[in-house]
C-alpha cells in the first residue's frame, strides 16, 4: 500500500514560528511534525510514500531527501498554484494506482492505521475517513455517521448552534482511486468541502472509522505548545528521541548540564546544549539543538527551537521562542510571547504577556514591550559606544561580524593604510583578532600583527611605526561574557565621531570592494615589541 502526506501548509495561525519554515517543519521534540507522519506510515509496513507541496518546497526536500536515511522511499508532488487538499493529492494520480492513504503532515497522531484499512475494506468503501471523538468541536470539520459508521453529512468548523456531533474529520483517509475521476487536474478542490459531499450525493459508500489513540492538529500556538506537552508527559505512544537521562527527563546527544542546574521534569534537551550553573529548566521545557542556557537563567513551560542563546537571569515563561534568537543578559519574557527566528532582545528588556515578535527583529536594551512588533525593520544596534563597539561575545561579536566590521574599517582608512592589531591576552580575543585581521587584508590593508599587548603600549607602537590606525580587542573585566573592540587613529588615541559614523554607514550599507588577490598583503608579525 502507498501514502501521500499533504504537506503544503502555510501555517499561518502559527506565525511568527512559520514565517521561515512550512507548518510541516514545526519541531516537536527534537524533530519536525513532518517526521512524525513518516514514523507512523512506516510502523504499519506503509514505506512507498508520496508528499505533496507548496509552500517553501524546498525546506521539507533538502531534510528528508529521498527518505533512505528514514528507511522509507520519497516522491514530491509540488503545486505551483494552491489547489486545496483533494486537488495536490490529484498531482500523484499516476503513483496512487491502489487503495491509499492520506495523512496530513501538520497533525501528530499514533493511531493504528491498519485497523482503519481494515475497516475501509470489510465495507468495501470508497472513502472512510478516520474520526477521533474531541470536546471543542469548533475548529474541526463535524462528521454525522449512523450507527453502521456511514456517513449522512458534514459541516466545516460549525458554530454552537451547528453543531451536531463530536465526531470530528483528522485529516486521515483511506481512498480508492476511483475518487480522482470526480475532479479534474489543476482544479482547487478539497475533500472535505468538495469531494466527499459529491460522493455522498452520489450514493458511493462513505463512511467513517473512529480512530483510537492520539490525535492533535498543530492548528494555532496554543495547539502546538499542548502537542508537545502532551508528548512530553507520556500522553501519546509517540517515540522521543533521546537518553533518558532522568524519569522525565530526555537528552540528547553532546549535551552539557552544568552540576549545579536545576532540571524539573518533564523536560527535553536538544543535540549539542549547554546548560550553565544555577540556571532552572522548569517542566514542560523543550529546549531545542545548540542551545546555550546562562546561569541563572530560568525556563517555565518555554520551548526554543534550535540554535537559541539565553542570557544569563533571564526569564521565559510559558513562551515560544523560533530558531537563532537571542536573549541577553536579565531579559524577561512573559506568559503566552511567541519570538520568531533571528530575533535579537537586548539587556534588561521585559516582553509583556502574550506580545508576538515577527522575525529578524532587534529590541533595544531596556524596553517594555507591551504589543506586536510586526512590520519593523531590522535595525541594528548602535555599532559604536563612547569608547568602540562591546557586545556579547559569539553571540553579537562573532567572527562573521568581526570580519565584515573589519571590511567596513579598510574601506574608510584605505588600502594602502598599514594598520595595528593587537588583543588581550584569551583566547575569545584571539579568535576575534583573527577574523579582523582577515577583514583588513580583504581590503588590502597592511596588517601589523602586535598579538597579544596592552592597548597602552600599542597605542604607543601606532606613533612610533607611523601607522595610519589601529584597533584593540578584549573582553570586559566586569562581564567575561563581553567583547570590546577599540579603534585608534594615527596619534593612538580613540577615533572621532565622524570616523565611526563613516565605518557604521559602510557595514550597514555594505559599501565596500574586496581587492583582488594579487593585492592581498603579507601579515607583518610584530611579536617581539615590548610590552
Amino acid at each position: 500500500m502507498k501514502a501521500i502526506i499533504i504537506a503544503g501548509g502555510q501555517g499561518i495561525r502559527l506565525r511568527p514560528l512559520t514565517c521561515n519554515i512550512p507548518k510541516p517543519m514545526m519541531p516537536v521534540i527534537g524533530k519536525p511534525v513532518l517526521h512524525y507522519a513518516i514514523e507512523l506510515l512506516k510502523k504499519f509496513g506503509i514505506t512507498d510514500i508520496g508528499i505533496t507541496l507548496e509552500y517553501l518546497p524546498d525546506e521539507i526536500i533538502n531534510y528528508f531527501g529521498d527518505g533512505s536515511e528514514y528507511g522509507v522511499k520519497l516522491r514530491y508532488f509540488i503545486e505551483d498554484i494552491p489547489l486545496g487538499t483533494a486537488g495536490s493529492v490529484k498531482n500523484a494520480e499516476d503513483f496512487l494506482d491502489d487503495t491509499f492513504i492520506v495523512i496530513s503532515g501538520d497533525a501528530l497522531t499514533d493511531i493504528d492505521i491498519s485497523k482503519a484499512v481494515e475497516f475501509h475494506k470489510k465495507k468495501k468503501s470508497v472513502a472512510t475517513l478516520i474520526l477521533k471523538e474531541v470536546s471543542m468541536p469548533l475548529d474541526y470539520g463535524v462528521v454525522l455517521t449512523d450507527k453502521d459508521g456511514k456517513i449522512k453529512g458534514f459541516l466545516e468548523k460549525p458554530g454552537w448552534g451547528e453543531v451536531f456531533s463530536d465526531m470530528v474529520n483528522t485529516g486521515i483517509y483511506v481512498l480508492e482511486p476511483e475518487i480522482f475521476k470526480y475532479y479534474e487536474k489543476r482544479q482547487k478542490f478539497d475533500f472535505a468541502n468538495n469531494l466527499f459531499p459529491i460522493l455522498l450525493k452520489k450514493n458511493k459508500p462513505v463512511y467513517g472509522y473512529k480512530g483510537e489513540g492520539y490525535w492533535c492538529d498543530i492548528g494555532n500556538v496554543e495547539q502546538y505548545v499542548s502537542c508537545c506537552s502532551n508528548i512530553l508527559k507520556g500522553s501519546t505512544s509517540l517515540k522521543i528521541d533521546g537518553e533518558k537521562y532522568k524519569e522525565g527527563i530526555f537528552i540528547g546527544k553532546n549535551c552539557a548540564i552544568d552540576k549545579n542546574a536545576v532540571i524539573i521534569p518533564p523536560v527535553y534537551i536538544g543535540d549539542n546544549t549547554k546548560i550553565y550553573e544555577e540556571s532552572r529548566i522548569g517542566p514542560f521545557s523543550i529546549i531545542g539543538k545548540n542551545n546555550i542556557i546562562s546561569e541563572k537563567a530560568v525556563l517555565d513551560r518555554s520551548i526554543t527551537f534550535d540554535c537559541c542563546y539565553i542570557g544569563s537571569c533571564c526569564s521565559l515563561e510559558k513562551s515560544v521562542l523560533g530558531k537563532k534568537v537571542q536573549l541577553e543578559s536579565g531579559v524577561i519574557v512573559k506568559e503566552g510571547c511567541v519570538i520568531g527566528d533571528d530575533t535579537i532582545i537586548r539587556d534588561r528588556t521585559i516582553i509583556k504577556p502574550y506580545v508576538s515578535i515577527w522575525p529578524a527583529k532587534v529590541i533595544r536594551e531596556s524596553t517594555v514591550v507591551k504589543s506586536n512588533v510586526i512590520w519593523e525593520n531590522k535595525l541594528l544596534f548602535p555599532i559604536f559606544n563612547k569608547k568602540g563597539i562591546s557586545g556579547e561575545t559569539n553571540v553579537e561579536i562573532t567572527p562573521e561580524f568581526a570580519s565584515k566590521i573589519a571590511s567596513a574599517y579598510g574601506s574608510v582608512v584605505g588600502k594602502y593604510s598599514k594598520i595595528a592589531v593587537g588583543c588581550a591576552d584569551d583566547e575569545p580575543s584571539r579568535m576575534i583578532k583573527y577574523s579582523f585581521v582577515s577583514g583588513l587584508l580583504s581590503m588590502g590593508i597592511k596588517v601589523y600583527d602586535f598579538k597579544k599587548i596592552t592597548i597602552n603600549v600599542l597605542r604607543q607602537a601606532v606613533v612610533n611605526f607611523g601607522m595610519q590606525g589601529a584597533v584593540y580587542i578584549f573582553i570586559n573585566n566586569d562581564n567575561n561574557q563581553k567583547m570590546n573592540i577599540i579603534f585608534m587613529d594615527k596619534y593612538g588615541l580613540n577615533v572621532e565621531k565622524n570616523i565611526k559614523r563613516k565605518i557604521q554607514n559602510s557595514f550597514t550599507k555594505e559599501d565596500f570592494r574586496r581587492v583582488k588577490a594579487d593585492e592581498i598583503k603579507k601579515i607583518v608579525s610584530c611579536s617581539d615589541v615590548y610590552r
